[in-house]
């Protein structure tokens, strides 16, 4: 009985965690259209459905006009994107259809010489801009100033979720090579009978 209720906790924790993930996946798309450009082919996906939403949600709540710019400049910026993403993949360019997109707007910082640190910088970028933007257009700048939160989430996800990855592989090497001195050693042993 105990271990069911326990299940149940850790399921619905299991869900919550979930839910909240896919939030910050949601508003950080809204912010990755004016970072980056030449994303994947599956870039936004179902991922920018939900960041349209959620700036629906934010401008009903705020009922901000502003908002509503911010929406406008959105959809553009993401036309743009998926019209390069066309142009690249028609030009022949591959990329992994998941892949998020090359930090433009950070790359033009003088110390991001790699697309990494760049991808690490942009949680401060947006910060930076949120704030100045606070000033004329609050909900726009507190919008994009959350942006930095949502961009730190994921990156950090992205670092664990590789991590993990790495680490499962390893562990398949380590497997295949205890498999192949198994089979090594019976192949000696079924030589040696014969």
């Amino acid at each position: 009985m105990n271990e069911a209720k326990q299940n149940d906790r850790q399921s619905e924790l299991r869900s919550n965690i979930n839910l909240i993930l896919l939030v910050v996946l949601a508003h950080a798309h809204c912010m990755l259209p004016f970072l980056r450009y030449s994303c994947g082919t599956n870039v936004p996906g179902i991922y920018g459905v939900l960041a349209f939403f959620l700036i629906l949600v934010v401008i009903i709540a705020s009922k901000s006009t502003a908002m509503l710019g911010f929406l406008m400049l959105w959809i553009l910026a993401l036309t743009c994107q998926r019209i390069w993403t066309v142009v690249l993949h028609l030009r022949g360019r591959r990329e992994h259809s998941w892949y998020g997109g090359s930090p433009w707007l950070a790359m033009l910082i003088p110390f991001c010489k790699s697309e990494s640190t760049a991808k690490n910088v942009e949680p401060a970028l947006c910060l930076s801009v949120g704030w100045a933007i606070w000033h004329f257009f609050p909900s726009v700048g507190m919008f994009v100033a959350l942006g930095a939160m949502s961009l730190g989430i994921i990156r950090v996800a992205q670092h664990v979720a590789i991590n993990r990855q790495v680490t499962a592989l390893i562990d398949m090497e380590l497997e295949q090579q205890a498999l192949a001195l198994q089979m090594r050693r019976f192949n000696q042993r079924s030589w040696s009978t014969k």
